[in-house]
C-alpha cells in the first residue's frame, strides 16, 4: 500500500507491506519532484 502526503516543501512517500508491519518512508523536495518520480516510478517498475 502506498500512502502519499504533504508536509511543508516536502512530499512523503509510505510503503507497507502487505502485513502492515513494515514501513519505509521516502522524502522528497518538491523542487525535485517531478525528477525523483520518474526515478521512483521507475523502481516500482
Amino acid at each position: 500500500m502506498l500512502i502519499t502526503f504533504f508536509k511543508s516543501d516536502d512530499i512523503f512517500f509510505i510503503f507497507k507491506d502487505s502485513q502492515s508491519n513494515i514501513k519505509y518512508i521516502i522524502s522528497l523536495n518538491i523542487s525535485r519532484y517531478s525528477l525523483s518520480a520518474k526515478k521512483f516510478c521507475q523502481i516500482l517498475k
